[in-house]
Formats: C-alpha cells, sequence, structure tokens
C-alpha cells in the first residue's frame, strides 16, 4: 500500500511537486478563477454523488453532514492565501465522498474537486470564511441532498437532477455573499467616528489583520455576489455532465 500524503493539522496535502509560484497581486481574472472555480467544483462533487448513487453505494435518506477541509492541494502562507473552492468537505452517513467507494482510481478523481485551493488575498479569504459560516455551506450541503434523493438508484445519472442541484447551489452562493455584505455593512453603521478612527489607525499597524479593513471585504462580497449570479459551470451543459459521469464510472 502506497504511503499516505504528509498532513498538518489533519489536513492531507494532494499537491505533487513544489507548490506553484505566484507572481503578481491579486487581479480580476485570479477573483474570476476563484468564483468559476467555484461553481466548476460544485456541478463535479454533484455528478460524483449521482455516479455513486447510480452505482448503489449510497442510498436515499441518508445523512449528509460536512466537516472542514480533509484534502488540500497547496499550502498557502499569511500573505497569500489558498482558499478552497468548495466551500466544505461533505459527508453522507459519515463517511468522507471519496472514502465511499472502493476503487484507488476513483476515490482520487472524488478528491479532485474537494482538493482545489486558489490564491486569494487575505481579504478575500476572510471573505470566504464569512460565506462558508453564513449560508454557504448549508447551500452545498442542501445541493448534495437533492441529488442524494433525486438521482435514481441504478440507473443512469440524471442529467436534469444534476443541473437543478447546481443551480440551487449557485443560488444559494449568490444569497449567501449578499447576506455578508449587509452584515459587514451593519458593522460599519454601529461604529461611531471615534470607533472608525481608531480601526483606521489599527489598520496601518496590522495590514493584515482582515477583521479590521471592512470596507474591502464588503467590496468583495459585493463582487462575489454579483460574479456568482452571472456565471454558469462549464460543465453544466447535458454533454459535459455525461462526460464526466462516463469517466467516473469507469474508473469504479
Amino acid at each position: 500500500m502506497a504511503p499516505k500524503p504528509k498532513t498538518r493539522e489533519g489536513r492531507i496535502f494532494t499537491g505533487k511537486g513544489p507548490a506553484p509560484n505566484i507572481s503578481g497581486d491579486w487581479n480580476p481574472g485570479r477573483f474570476l478563477d476563484h468564483i468559476r472555480g467555484r461553481a466548476e467544483a460544485t456541478i463535479e462533487i454533484l455528478i460524483g454523488i449521482a455516479v455513486l448513487k447510480k452505482l448503489g453505494l449510497i442510498h436515499q435518506g441518508q445523512f449528509v453532514s460536512s466537516t472542514g477541509a480533509v484534502w488540500q492541494d497547496w499550502k498557502g502562507t499569511a500573505r497569500n492565501k489558498r482558499a478552497h473552492r468548495f466551500p466544505c468537505n461533505p459527508t453522507i452517513g459519515d463517511k468522507n465522498i471519496p472514502d465511499i467507494p472502493s476503487s484507488k482510481r476513483l476515490q482520487d478523481a472524488l478528491i479532485e474537486p474537494l482538493a482545489i485551493t486558489d490564491f486569494v488575498t487575505f481579504e478575500v479569504n476572510y471573505a470566504d470564511e464569512l460565506f462558508e459560516h453564513n449560508g454557504g455551506v448549508a447551500s452545498a450541503l442542501h445541493a448534495i441532498e437533492y441529488v442524494l434523493n433525486l438521482q435514481p438508484p441504478n440507473q443512469t445519472v440524471d442529467v436534469n437532477v444534476v443541473q437543478r442541484g447546481a443551480r440551487l447551489a449557485l443560488a444559494g452562493y449568490e444569497r449567501t455573499y449578499t447576506f455578508v455584505e449587509a452584515l459587514l455593512l451593519d458593522r460599519v453603521n454601529e461604529e461611531s467616528p471615534l470607533q472608525m478612527h481608531a480601526r483606521s489607525v489599527k489598520i496601518k499597524q496590522k495590514p493584515l489583520a482582515p477583521t479590521l479593513n471592512i470596507e474591502a471585504i464588503q467590496d468583495v462580497a459585493d463582487d462575489f455576489a454579483r460574479l456568482t449570479g452571472a456565471i454558469e459551470p462549464r460543465r453544466i451543459k447535458p454533454e459535459g455532465i455525461k462526460q464526466l459521469a462516463d469517466k467516473l464510472e469507469q474508473l469504479r
């Protein structure tokens, strides 16, 4: 048996070789990649759920929950964070999804969308944390439950079920980022002029403290909400769903 990848604080790092070189600052292209990547990871995970249901490895009504991230491709740094695209590590019947099949090849394929991360600034990373805790995880799990319960067992992957599940998740993501933006606005509005001035002074002293630069995180949440509402995953078309479903099934 091959040795398990090295772990830190329970995290399993899956990246091979040295981490990718990060150059330049955060830019709109990377911002868009993170949002589009979240949509792609979401539908890939939902296709995986549908395939596992087709293979009889999971069943309608099983308990769906989540944990913190288990797999991650690369380590980040204090300034250059790496944020997961999918907002949680979902579990079905108290099992991590990749642990359900016995095939190592299928396990590895199911790990990929759970492990993938993007280089982000600390403001974006903090906005992601607020997103996860205020509805992002719940939206992802709701979509998983939808596909788990409506994909017919032992039958061809239902494209319509996967599509509807993905759109449920994305609509929930958009609502959550809108809520996060409002939450941050409330924080600012509750401050007195003296408190706001004191916070601006602290930002200069601790530029990497995300809870101080509330306005920057508001901007991130606003951009995330707008972009999430405007983007659909490339794989949401029937041919994209069928292609990945067939690939996963061949790995069993």
